[in-house]
């Protein structure tokens, strides 16, 4: 694990800059919580053969199966 994080992310750290996040109250609230936005994505890489893969293929096709899925859009 890093010791330092870059110059150029240090903007983004709370220690570094005293603004509050820029979607605090909009995509989640102060206790770090999400709040209900239409369009909210979660995008983030899975191990293939794993465990949390399968769950979440097995899930994805689920909802391929149901009525109107046509309108959502999927990641490989």
């Amino acid at each position: 694990m890093l010791d330092k994080a870059k110059q150029s992310l240090a903007f983004f750290f709370e220690g570094t800059n005293p603004m509050p996040p820029v979607h605090l109250d909009t995509r989640y609230d102060r206790a770090g919580n999400f709040l209900v936005e239409p369009g909210n994505t979660v995008v983030s890489h899975l191990v293939q053969g794993s465990p949390s893969a399968a769950a979440i293929i097995e899930v994805r096709e689920r909802i391929r199966a149901m009525p109107d899925a046509d309108r959502l859009a999927f990641t490989p």
